[in-house]
């Protein structure tokens, strides 16, 4: 993995030296490939001139030279860790601690198409400036003439290119959160029986999950064989009430309300109440071609004066009281 990944970026500058380079042609140009020196110029006067400028001339070719090097050096850096920031966008933004594909990342939260488009237009706006700079470095070390142009159009082209993907991808990601919209599922609790209501948790197990992706209040698991993310409810159980009821609240940003709405209504969560039992998963299931769209779900308890919750051990953290 090792060796493809640094063959991989190394072919780059090999590409861009076979375009610049000019062909050898004369027996002076493949004697310079090979480290020759220029024949030498047989006429005297310019024979003398030269030796006089000669000391000039090799200090700035010295100067020359460093200088190359350092840029070449400190651009392949930078495009080495560019290549891997952008390669792993989860591990470099910790949005995931797992080593997560940019593309993979960028369309859980885009899509596919907006997705795409936002990475490449990454990599072309921040790739573009740096190879430029490490073709600079190579043209300084090896003095190359020809090919500057056409690379520099072509280099143009690509980052004015990369701008504009990059734009309309982060546009549109913007607007994939525009909406936001809610669908309420009330359960018929039907006959109570007792004075105490038991909230248990159901055998839901997501722990097998391939990562987290973890952005500002957003914490999910997705699991890449089923294609489903798990994301933790909030409880939250209202004392005073006139009746007992519960309503399940689901809640998803969309591009437009109705989007939002279907993102909503595709949430998976099971509820069930038996008799004084209220039964709940501990974490609710979004779709992964849903994408991620902050979804949320909220589980309302309200609860009739003289009636005792007890709550599992594993729902107190997610269950927040309050008094009507």
């Amino acid at each position: 993995f090792v060796i493809g990944f640094f063959f991989g970026i190394s072919i780059i500058p090999y590409i861009f030296l076979w375009i610049a380079m000019p062909k050898a042609i004369t027996i002076e140009q493949r004697s310079q490939m090979y480290g020759g020196e220029p024949f030498a110029n047989y006429n005297p006067a310019a024979k003398k001139s030269a030796r006089n400028n000669t000391g000039i001339n090799r200090v700035f070719i010295v100067l020359r030279v460093i200088l190359g090097i350092i840029l070449t050096l400190v651009s392949f850096i930078t495009l080495t860790g560019l290549v891997f920031s952008l390669v792993f966008m989860g591990k470099a933004t910790s949005l995931a601690p797992e080593m997560v594909p940019a593309i993979e990342m960028a369309r859980l939260f885009a899509g596919n198409l907006n997705g795409t488009l936002f990475v490449v237009g990454l990599w072309l706006t921040i790739g573009i400036p740096v190879l430029m700079i490490l073709y600079l470095g190579l043209h300084l070390i090896f003095n190359f003439r020809s090919g500057g142009k056409l690379i520099g159009a072509l280099a143009l082209l690509l980052w004015l290119g990369g701008i504009g993907s990059l734009a309309y991808g982060s546009i549109a990601t913007m607007m994939e959160f525009r909406e936001r919209a809610s669908v309420e599922l009330p359960v018929i609790p039907g006959s109570f029986t007792g004075d105490t209501l038991y909230i248990r948790a159901s055998d839901l197990n997501y722990s097998g999950d391939d990562m987290n992706i973890t952005f500002k209040n957003i914490l999910l698991r997705y699991d890449k064989e089923k294609d489903l993310f798990y994301d933790e409810p909030e409880i939250r159980i209202v004392e005073g009430a006139d009746n007992l009821a519960f309503v399940v609240q689901k809640k998803s940003y969309g591009p437009t309300e109705q989007k939002a709405r279907d993102y909503a209504d595709k949430i998976d969560y099971y509820i069930e109440f038996n008799g004084s039992e209220l039964v709940i998963d501990r974490a609710f299931k979004i779709p992964g071609d849903s994408g991620i769209r902050k979804q949320k779900v909220i589980v309302r308890v309200m609860v009739p004066e003289g009636v005792h919750v007890e709550v599992d051990s594993s729902l107190k953290r997610l269950t927040r009281w309050s008094i009507n």
